[in-house]
């Protein structure tokens, strides 16, 4: 995310992502390094068409683990159920949940 604030990036394809036929302008280009002529595009809004699905399944999973996190009945209810504790614990912290902790400006 650093990078992508404090350094520029370059676009090198010379094709559309879509049609393959040369890029002119006016094209776009996302970050992910796919480039588009507008008229490819049509009205996708402000995601590229081939990262589209990969990148709703990650917000999907985020957003999964964003009410999860919330969840603490469940997990003390499945803590307390468990054969191996230490194992949940363990399972429950590879989900990350501290990764949606907000940090405060002091």
């Amino acid at each position: 995310m650093e990078a992508l604030r404090s350094k520029p990036v370059v676009f090198q394809s010379t094709k559309c992502s879509s049609c393959m036929a040369p890029l002119d302008l006016p094209s776009i280009h996302f970050l992910c390094k796919h480039s588009y002529h507008q008229r490819c595009l049509g009205d996708v809004g402000d995601s590229c068409p081939r990262c589209q699905t990969d990148n709703q399944i990650l917000e999907d999973q985020r957003r999964a683990q964003e009410q999860s996190a919330k969840q603490h009945d469940v997990f003390f209810d499945k803590l307390q159920h468990a054969d191996d504790g230490f194992g949940l614990i363990a399972a429950w912290f590879a989900k990350s949940p501290f990764a949606f902790a907000k940090l405060v400006d002091q």
